[in-house]
This record gives C-alpha cells, structure tokens and sequence, in this order.
C-alpha cells in the first residue's frame, strides 16, 4: 500500500508477474501432464498475465502458404482452424527472432496490411517458435480490443513462453523417434543388443530385441546382464572369438561371421557387427546386431567347392575322367546321386559313363527325345522330372526315381541328379546349371585334346613356327622351329599363358583376328617378341578350331626385313612430305587426265606464284594449263614437255613463266613415276632469273678481263722487256724489274685461273689413271726444277676416281707453291694412297709450310675481307677443283713436315 492507503500498481504489476512464473515453473515440474496439456496452460497463463482473450499455438508452412492452428485457449480461433499464412500477422513474426507485442493495431504500419482487414485483431502478441534451429510456427496472443502498452515483465513473459514451449516440442518430437525407433527396433528380423561397457572384461546385457529371441531361443529376461559369450560353442573359432574381445577391450568396432549357438544347441552362422558408444568421450556402451547367415555362408562353401571341381573338370584329359569327376562333384557337393550319359557318335544313343547309387549295368542306354535324359539333350535345356509325364525310373531304367533333374551337357550328353523337389531359379538348380556348364566346357576341351593329339606329331615336325594356344589360352604345343627362334626349351613354353607372353591389346587382337576371318581363311596381324633380349617383330597367322572355337593355332613369322622396310619406306615419305611444304621452289604433284596434267597438290610457294594468291587447296583438281601456261609465249615448247613427261621420260629445261611478280626464268624439272592409278609426275620450278642475269654479266666481265686486261698486261709485259734490254742505268734497273715481276704475276693469275676454268669444265668421265696424271706432273717439275728433291709415291693398288684429269692442275699448283716459297734445299714428297673408299693426294714439304692466315681462308674458318684476302689464286684453284669432285682438303704439320692433303671419292663410290 502506498502512504495514502492505495496499492502501489509498479508493485502489483510485479506480484501479478511473479505469480505468473511461478505458474509456468508449477507446469513444466508437474510429471503427470501430457506435452500438449503442459503447451495449453503455458498459452493460457500468458493470456491471462497479458489480459488479452486468446493464445495459441500454430505451425506455419511458408512455401505452402499453410497456417494451422494446433493448440487454442480462449474464444478467438480454435484447434484446427487454417489461414493464408500472408494474410496472419504472423507473417511479420517469424521473420524476426524476437517476439512482436503490439498493444494498439491501428496506430501501427500494420493498419493497412490483408491481416488487419481479414482477422480484425486491434491488439497482437506473437513469438517465433524453432525445433532442432527450423521453423515450427509461432505462439500468439491477441485481442479484438486495444490495450496499455506492455511491459518489459510481460515481454520477459512472452520470451520465456515462448521459449518453454519450444523445449517442449523439441522434447516430444524427440520421444517420438525414441519410442518409433524402440518399436522399429522391436520389429527387426535381425537380433539387436545392448551392452554396458562394462569392467573386468565383462559386458552384461542391458537390451535385447525380439529378433534376438527368435534368432537364439533365449528369453530376455534369461539373458540380461549376461555377456554375450553364452552363444559361443564347441566350434566357434577361437581366433575370431579373441579378435571380437581385442575389439572391444579397444573401444572398436568389429564385423565378423562367427560359429554360435542357440538355446537348444544347434550351431549356426551368426553375421556379428558391434559398434561402440561414446558419450562426453567415455565408453559407455555397446550395440550389437546379429543376424542368421548360414545359408550364405553354406552356399559360398558349395560355391568354393563348385570352383575346385572346376579346376578339377578341366585338368581331366578324357570325357571319361570329365565324367567321373562330375559325378563325385554332385554326390560331395549337393549330397545326391547323379548319372553322366555322353552320346555316342556310332550308335546315335545317350550311353551312360559314371554315376552313384547305382550300377552302370544296370542302366540302359536311351535314344534322343526318349525319357528325361533324351528330352534334356534334344531341347538343350534343364528339364525337371514330371511323374505325370514318366514313369519310375524316367532317367532310363535307373533305379525307382521319381525326383530330379536333368542338365544337358551341349552336344556331348546330359548330367541326371536326384534332387527332391527341385526349385527352378533356386540355389541347387543353379549350382547344377554352374556345374553342367563346367562339365561341358571340361568335355569340349577333353575332345579338343584327343584332336591336338592328331596334330601334335605333324606340328612338331614341321618347319613353320607353329603353336596351339587352348580355350584357356594356355600354350599346348609348339613346334621346334618356334622354340629355337625364341631360344626356350619347347618345355618352357607349354602351359603358359598367352597373356603372359603378348600385351593384352595384343591377345585382343589375337583372337579378335581369328573370329573375323571368312572363307576358311586364317587371321592375320602384327606384334612383337622379345628373342635375346631384342625386340622383332611377327606376323601371327592365327586359325580358330572347328565350330570357330578354341584351340587357337597360331603360326609365326619374322618380319624384321619387311618392318625396316616399312621403316625406311615411312621415314622416307615422311621426309618427302617435309621437303614437299618446306622447299622454297614451287612444287606441284600432278595426275593425268586426257593426257592433261591436274594439280594432285602442290606447296605454298606454287601457290603464291602461279595461284593469283589462293590457298593450295584452292588449286588441287585444276589443270596445269591454267595456271602455269598463262601468257607463255611458246605454248607449243610447252605441249612438247608435256608429252616428254607424259611418255615416262624425265625433263630438266630452262624455261619462261608468267607469275604473280611477272614473267620469271625457271629451271623446270619433271619427274614422272607410275602408280596404280595410272601415270603421275612431280614438277619443280626453281626460280634461276637473277642466276641467269648475274651469269650474264659474269661473262661479259670475264671477257673483258680475259680479252682487254690480258692483251694490255702483255704489251706491259713486251715493254718492260724492251726497256730491260735498252737501258743501262742501274738506277733503273730495279723499278724495270718490279714492273716485269708485277706483269708476270698477274700473267701467272690469269693462267691459273684460265687452268681452273678449263678443269672445271672437262667432262666428268674417268679419264687416266690418277697415278699417271700426277706422275706426269712431277716428271714435269723434275725437269723444270732439276736442282730440287721432288719425290712421289704410287699407291699400292690400282684406283679411279671420276674426273680424274682434273687432278693435273690440283697437283701442279700444290708443288709449285711448295718449290716457290721455299730455299733450294727444301724436299717436296707427293704421295698417292687408297684410304677407304677415298683417294688421297698429299704433297708435303720440310719447308715453312703454308701461313696460317692462308689456311683459315681456304678452309673457311676466317671470313675475306680488305684485309685479309690470301697472296695467291692456286690454293683457291686446287679448293675449287677438289669441290666439283665431291672432295675436300685439309692441312697437316707433323715432324717439321707440312702437307696439304687432298681427299676425293672413288668412282666405285
């Protein structure tokens, strides 16, 4: 009460607050209230505390544009009711995390808004509400009458009802996936438990499910707080019962299959994963599920016995062996008698060959389409026994059977197993088909074996490298020649597999060969095979056996010349088709039609020069005329080198050609060559004009050098003699005999050069013996030179070389250098010799040899120039001459001896 005797309302607002919380702590304590009855009277305390007349609860689908009233107190809406979720107030609310309280609607933005004028409300409370972080809906309180402001306390209020209510959900959608997945768990077909983590390497069950009672036997409630060893037994392996324990002493999960027990102490297979649970990173339990696998685990052991019978089938070498061993397959396998028939070619009848239960004599052989056996092979498909269809005994007079099957074995026989009422499509029906399909591949490779053993005698023997590959692709035989060209003992190679021996694109190709080929013809292709470690390669002719199936015979051939002819044949089209593009000269591939020649293909310098600018491709199937004769003025020169390449005959002219930078002179030269389609020829056209213009004025500078300068140096010459002979001033003397020095150098230049000339243009036929045209110029300088040692050497055997008149001029300057640059004393040897396929001319003297400046220049390891331009023309004459005969020259010093070793090419080379 305040100091006037009125109640303070700070104070009574405060008690109304507290009386609320203490509500909502009293409901969310009470144990006995449902979820939905504790969220109806949380909405109702708030209605109350807020004076508003309605609260409730609501689940909101946005993308639906769902609005659902779930839970309702008061008179407004009620439980059940939907909305357009755009037209509620609450369409503002959850996009916000905190509550809207709104005490007066039409003060707000939200006078105006569909949810006013739809629902009507003056006054709006609403909070978001999430579970697990999503949106469930809000909780609201409203009004149709406005109202005071709200507090902090009632929004505190709000906030806490909101929240609480939120928990609430979360709580009951959690119950229920607790109590749905408890009561999938409960209807599981496979075991379930639950174990503590225990201590002392003691795990007690603390759940077991139905599933494990039906599987095991044991109740429940026999069974908690036991360890779950009680299902091992006598013959639970011991290692994978100490490896479980190892897993879960570790905290680890484990998955095994494990022999156990059940109640009454039948074993089975039990498929066994244990997974751990931790919690706040301590181990706190176990989860267990078990299941009943022994069906499985029976049918991979049947399914592992049926793959070593296999193996076992196929190593048998008769039908017999194949027979017996399919039989003892059924009887240790499937655990029933069984009867193998195989149809006998002579009779025509299914005979029987091996069996169980009963005597073979005591079964009679049947014909096809007669009985089960003769039905199963003349169809070709597994055929069940049908007493309305046969009587007793319907596998041919065999003992009283009335149930079973039959299996063909394809064109050899039938497999009979009495099998009580066999499932078609079911486990033992297809492991008698899986085994029929063995015995039948171990028959039809029994049979090939009795045919190799024909071929064998013949294939060994014979000169062809031979071998039989299997349908295993085993090798099965090879011939001695085969086994010598790998360099392996014949031994060695049988029994390998084919795979071992090529790649695997190979053995593809292989048989891929073999099934394409037509007409009875062998397939062929191409591999490769290590022999001493090098790599040759084959050609492998392979042949299928009868009916297009394995063995495979395989005949090999070496192909080492044929592939380095292809080789060589490759490499040298590759470097035609190199020097076709990058040649510099227009080039042109042509084909004739009509006796016309058409562009095949041609270069881009062809292009560029006859094309008018088009692409090379642009110009293939044009004819030459159009291009290459525009504008020639002898058209008919022409036509008559057409003819000359179109009759086979190879033509190297010089010509003229209009281009695309006017009419140009072209060394043209054709080259025809026939195909299979017809005759075609290569044209080049190598552009020689400025050639041509620069020989020109080369002619015409050398004879004015060899006419005008020559017939003025020898009036230089007669005149200097006369004043020699006129004056006897000894002042003058010297400059008279400079002046005759200097004329008969340039005299003995042009000599030279006119001896160079002259070499450079003999004929190019083989001429005399080298050794008598340099002996002939050695006798000469002998004579002429009488005070020096001039020595010469002939080869030991006889040689040629082309041209070999040229040599006089190479060795008459060598010697004269090596006579005129040195004292009296000096010694010149000139020495022939046959080196390889090379004659050698080596001129040598113990003078000073030639200058090294000289050297550099005739080699061409020093550029000339102003400077340096060599004092002589015979060296250039003898590097000029050796040039044109495809020699070469080279300097020697050795010993105080200087040589100057020419070296040119035999005419056999």
């Amino acid at each position: 009460m305040g100091k006037d005797g009125m109640r303070d309302p700070n104070l009574e607002t405060l008690q109304r607050s507290h009386e609320a919380l203490r509500e909502l702590y009293r409901v969310s304590a009470e144990p006995d209230l449902s979820d939905e009855e504790r969220i109806e009277r949380m909405l109702d305390i708030g209605r109350q505390r807020l004076g508003l007349p309605a609260g409730y609860l609501s689940t909101v689908d946005q993308a639906a544009d769902d609005y659902t009233i779930e839970v309702a107190v008061g008179d407004v809406v009620s439980a059940g009711d939907t909305f357009s979720f755009s037209t509620t107030y609450c369409r503002e609310t959850v996009e916000t995390e905190e509550p809207r309280l709104i005490p007066n609607v039409d003060e707000t933005v939200w006078a105006d808004t569909p949810a006013h004028h739809e629902h009507g409300l003056s006054c709006y409370v609403g909070g978001r509400v999430e579970v697990d972080g999503e949106l469930y809906g809000t909780v609201c309180f409203s009004g149709t009458e406005a109202r005071a402001p709200f507090t902090e306390d009632e929004r505190t209020l709000v906030e806490l009802i909101v929240e609480w209510i939120g928990d609430r959900l979360e709580h009951r959608r959690v119950e229920r996936e607790r109590e749905q997945l408890h009561e999938a768990i409960e209807a599981s077909e496979s075991a379930i438990t639950v174990a503590d983590a225990g201590q002392g390497g003691e795990r007690p069950l603390t759940y077991v499910n139905r599933g494990f009672e039906q599987l095991t036997g044991y109740d429940r409630e026999a069974v908690l707080g036991e360890d779950c060893r009680f299902l091992q037994g006598p013959e639970t392996d011991a290692e994978k019962a100490a490896a479980i324990g190892a897993a879960l002493d570790a905290g680890e999960s484990i998955e095994t299959v494990v022999r156990n027990y059940r109640a009454d102490g039948t074993p089975f297979w039990n498929e066994l994963q244990v997974t751990p649970i931790y919690e706040g990173g301590e181990l706190t339990r176990f989860v267990g599920t078990q299941r009943d696998v022994s069906t499985r685990v029976e049918q991979r052991e049947a399914v592992t016995a049926l793959l070593d019978r296999s193996r076992a089938l196929l190593d048998a070498e008769t039908s017999d062996e194949v027979a017996r061993v399919a039989a003892t397959a059924v009887e240790e396998i499937l655990g029933y008698d069984s009867l193998v028939r195989l149809y006998d070619d002579e009779t025509g009848q299914l005979v029987p060959v091996a069996g169980s239960a009963t005597e073979l004599t005591e079964v009679s052989p049947v014909a096809v389409g007669e009985s089960l056996s003769g039905r199963a092979y003349e169809r070709g498909e597994t055929m069940r026994f049908d007493p309305t269809l046969f009587a007793p005994g319907g596998y041919g007079n065999q003992a009283e059977v009335t149930d079973g099957l039959v299996v063909p074995l394809g064109e050899h026989g039938t497999l009979g197993i009495e099998l009580p009422d066999p499932d078609p499509g079911g486990f033992e029906w297809r492991v008698a088909e899986i085994l029929g399909e063995s015995v039948t591949a171990a028959l039809e490779r029994a049979v090939q074996r009795d045919r190799l053993r024909l071929y064998e005698t013949a294939i060994e023997q014979g000169s062809e490298m031979t071998a039989v590959v299997g349908e295993d692709l085993r090798v099965e035989l090879v011939s001695d020649s085969l086994a010598t060209f790998l360099g392996v003992g014949r031994d060695d190679l049988v029994g390998e597999r084919v795979e071992d021996l090529l790649p695997e694109s190979d053995l593809a190709a292989m048989v891929e060969a073999a099934q394409n080929t037509t007409g009875g013809e062998p397939g062929r292709f191409e591999t490769t095979v290590n022999v001493d470690d090098e790599v040759r390669p084959v050609e492998l002719e392979v042949s299928l056996g009868a009916g297009g199936e394995p063995p495979l015979v395989a005949v090999i051939r070496d192909i080492s010349e044929l592939a380095e002819t292809r080789g060589e044949l490759s490499r040298e089209r590759d470097r035609f088709a190199s020097l076709f593009t990058h040649i510099p000269d227009p080039v042109a591939d042509f084909r004739f039609e009509d006796g016309e020649p058409i562009i095949r293909r041609c270069n881009e310098p062809f292009a560029r020069a006859f094309g008018g600018g088009r692409d090379p491709a642009e110009l293939v199937g044009l004819p030459s005329r159009d291009l290459v004769l525009t504008g020639d003025p002898d058209v008919d020169a022409a036509r008559r080198l057409v003819e000359r390449v179109r009759n086979g005959e190879p033509v190297s002219e010089q010509v003229r050609r209009q281009t695309a930078d006017g009419p140009r002179e072209f060394l043209f030269r054709a080259v025809p060559y026939e195909t299979d389609d017809g005759l075609r020829a290569f044209g080049t056209y190598t552009d020689v004009t400025e050639q041509q213009r620069r020989q020109r004025r080369i002619e015409v500078l050398n004879r004015v050098l060899r006419h005008n300068v020559r017939n003025q140096i020898n009036i230089a010459d007669g005149n200097a003699r006369l004043l020699a002979d006129h004056i006897d001033d000894e002042d003058l003397k010297p400059i008279i005999e400079g002046l005759r020095s200097a004329t008969e150098s340039v005299l003995s230049v042009s000599e030279k050069a006119r001896q160079a000339e002259r070499a450079l243009a003999q004929s190019r036929g083989d001429g005399p013996p080298p050794d008598a045209v340099v002996g002939n110029v050695v006798e000469e300088f002998r004579s002429e030179w009488p005070d020096r040692t001039i020595e010469f050497e002939r080869p030991g055997d006889p040689a040629t070389v082309t041209g070999s008149d040229r040599l006089e001029p190479v060795v008459a300057n060598l010697v004269e250098n090596a006579l005129e640059h040195n004292g009296p004393e000096v010694t010149v040897r000139v020495r022939l010799a046959v080196d390889g396929g090379r004659l050698e001319l080596r001129v040598a003297d113990d003078g000073c040899g030639i200058p090294r400046l000289e050297r550099s220049l005739i080699q061409g390891e020093q550029e000339i120039t102003q400077l340096n331009h060599g004092n002589g023309i015979g060296l250039w004459v003898v590097r000029w001459i050796v040039d044109t005969m495809g020699g070469g020259v080279r300097f020697e010093d050795e010993d105080g001896w200087h040589a100057v070793v020419v070296s040119v090419p035999l005419a056999d080379d």
